[in-house]
């Protein structure tokens, strides 16, 4: 696998997930949640193309979320690396600050459902397991999250405290704050170290000046891909 398509799917893991909508549609009012929750990043296993270069992958990741925008971001390698996603649009840019270069990945909202129907949709059975614990300050429920079709299960830890729906756990009545995900032979383990609820400068989310647009294809080239 090309370095950077493992960055790829990295964000589309972390950046395309959120959606501002309640998770329980029974809810009389619905007070959308705007601000900023970070998670720490520990990488379980990772291709052996990266084994011995996980200190140079993303440590923590920090996603905005205002409205139907949605802002992650990363350090690595040196740089860092922005994800702007617009829900509405479905469209989202992956920004590069690295190697001296400032990189803009525009990902049109047909290669967004495309990515997500090759990473595909199942509906996920709750299971609902004994465990609890407190995530910064959030009373949160253990369940295990089974695969019917290939019976692959998922731990995960949710508060039903924030008003986040996530695509990725559609089936679950909660937000999670700690969970295992796994994708391109990498599985990470995602635990929220903050959450912050303020008021966002609209600004965060449009691409600032100085970026060079560019495909994958072209990034791959440039940092040594086949």
């Amino acid at each position: 696998m090309k370095f950077p398509a493992i960055l790829l799917s990295l964000f589309l893991l972390t950046g395309i997930s959120y959606h501002n909508e309640s998770p329980d549609s029974t809810k009389a009012e619905f007070k959308p949640f705007e601000g900023t929750i970070v998670y720490d990043i520990e990488y379980i296993e990772v291709p052996e193309e990266v084994q011995g270069m996980e200190s140079m992958l993303p440590q923590t990741t920090s996603m905005s979320i205002s409205g139907d925008m949605v802002r992650v971001e990363q350090e690595v390698m040196g740089g860092t690396q922005v994800v702007i996603v617009d829900n509405l649009k479905k469209e989202s840019h992956i920004l590069m600050n690295m190697m001296g270069q400032k990189i803009d990945i525009f990902l049109t909202k047909e290669e967004i459902e495309a990515a997500e129907a090759e990473a595909g949709t199942n509906e996920m059975e709750v299971k609902e397991l004994s465990g609890k614990k407190t995530i910064l300050g959030y009373k949160c429920k253990q369940a295990l999250l089974i695969d019917p079709e290939t019976g692959d299960s998922q731990e995960v830890y949710y508060t039903k405290k924030l008003e986040i729906a996530h695509k990725d756990f559609k089936s679950l009545r909660g937000f999670p704050l700690e969970y295992y995900t796994t994708q391109e032979s990498m599985k990470i383990k995602m635990t929220a170290s903050e959450i912050k609820s303020k008021k966002l400068d609209p600004s965060l989310f449009k691409v600032p000046p100085g970026y060079q647009q560019m495909s994958m294809d072209e990034l791959n080239q440039l940092v040594g891909g086949n």
